[in-house]
């Protein structure tokens, strides 16, 4: 078993690593975040002060490898 706390013991260190990247990009905290996959970035237009972050700079979150998806 311990490899298995191991493994959840990095995974919760890059899910600090991207919320603390997050919070130092935005002055409030917000109640709701939405991540919105590829086709669905018009969801947005509607939102006011929204924060835009791309996934690229964002540490361990994947970028799309597929052509033609926004990055």
């Amino acid at each position: 078993m311990y490899k298995e706390e191991e493994k959840m013991d990095n995974m919760l260190e890059k899910a600090r690593e991207a919320k603390e990247y997050i919070e130092s990009k935005i002055n409030i905290k917000p109640k709701i975040a939405i991540i919105l996959g590829s086709g669905l970035g018009k969801l947005t237009d509607s939102v006011q002060d929204k924060v835009e972050i791309s996934y690229k700079d964002i540490p361990h979150f994947p970028v799309s490898t597929v052509e033609g998806q926004a990055r």
